[in-house]
């Protein structure tokens, strides 16, 4: 699989939550060849599909969010400084003190005011210092309403493990790709269904792509990927581990998968003898959530790649979890959901 080279093209790439138009067209080049038809939509989700052979197929939505959270500009003072806000549920203690990127190429320091303590650190203390430019010369790079986000390079570190910036969500981004990049390689394969891989916009504010993207599209299930929190931390509890597969989710805050659906991917995981973990999660929610209820209801479920150090800029994840996600999300769309639902 590419997934590492895929991860390391889309951790260059700026998109924070409503400027996801880089990205989507960064994943259009690699994921063109492996589809029929591909659009961006008025919200700025992108729809790729893959179309089944079979008449009036049933369709399956499969879908990660694409964007990330960050900050935006809000104001520019006399000497160039900008203040920002955050744009989706951004720790301002992680993000401080850190070199920030824009998408016009200008960077700044990330610093709370002067005299702040640790423990009173928060967005609305925050603001860019750019250097001494003065704020003539940094408007010509930066305007009031750009996006700014802390940008780590992709990292490799023992055991198969990565680390950086906006692995949530961009890997799951990488298993869709590598996921419509097995189906088309199956030359005799028949989908039994229509199959759209989409990469929505603004997750990380509301889930709001999602919504409008599963409404347009109105599937008959669907498959949401995502990162989740890992436990095998110093101080963590019972939970998900890096290393164990992906996770199949039961339920989170937002949501409560549909049980055929956790059913079939349960089912898909063990015929193809695919390591998975189960995840019963109390807090965060997904793109899952708006998918499920769209319309009169969808089949719906998720799986999650466990994911330590999660909304900061060293996200740590283990790559063979999500290889075995993308070897899980294929061998589902393999599989009848008619059994799963009647059995």
């Amino acid at each position: 699989m590419k997934i590492y080279d895929t991860l390391k093209k889309f951790n260059a790439v700026l998109s924070v939550s409503g400027s996801e138009q880089e990205m989507a067209k960064t994943i259009t080049e690699i994921i063109s060849p492996f589809v029929d038809e591909i659009h961006a939509d008025a919200m700025g989700n992108l729809i790729a599909l893959k179309k089944s052979t079979r008449e009036n197929a049933e369709k399956l939505m499969l879908s990660a969010h694409m964007d990330h959270i960050g900050f935006m500009v809000m104001d520019i003072d006399s000497d160039g400084r900008a203040r920002v806000a955050p744009i989706g549920g951004i720790s301002a203690i992680a993000a401080s003190y850190s070199v920030v990127s824009f998408a016009s190429g200008l960077k700044g320091v990330l610093v709370p005011e002067s005299g702040t303590a640790a423990a009173d650190i928060k967005a609305e203390k925050l603001y860019v210092d750019f250097g001494t430019p003065g704020k003539k010369a940094i408007e010509k790079k930066v305007r009031i309403g750009d996006v700014c986000a802390v940008c780590l390079p992709l990292t490799r570190l023992s055991g198969g493990c990565v680390s950086g910036s906006f692995m949530d969500n961009k890997i799951s981004c990488a298993c869709l790709i590598e996921t419509a990049r097995e189906l088309a390689s199956g030359k005799e394969l028949s989908l039994p269904y229509d199959v759209y891989f989409v990469f929505t916009a603004q997750e990380e504010v509301g889930c709001r792509g999602a919504k409008t993207a599963a409404y347009s599209i109105a599937p008959d299930y669907g498959i949401n990927v995502d990162i989740y929190p890992a436990a095998d931390v110093i101080g963590g509890k019972s939970g998900l581990k890096l290393g164990a597969g992906p996770s199949i989710k039961i339920k989170d805050a937002s949501v409560l998968c549909t049980f055929p659906m956790i059913k079939h991917l349960k089912a898909s995981a063990e015929e193809a003898d695919i390591k998975y973990q189960i995840e019963v999660a109390t807090f965060g929610g997904t793109d899952t959530s708006s998918v499920i209820t769209s319309h009169g209801g969808v089949m719906a479920g998720a799986i999650s790649i466990p994911t330590r150090h999660t909304h900061s800029q060293v996200e740590m994840l283990k790559l063979s979890d999500a290889e075995n996600a993308v070897e899980l999300l294929t061998a589902s769309v393999k599989k009848s959901f008619i059994n799963a639902a009647t059995e």
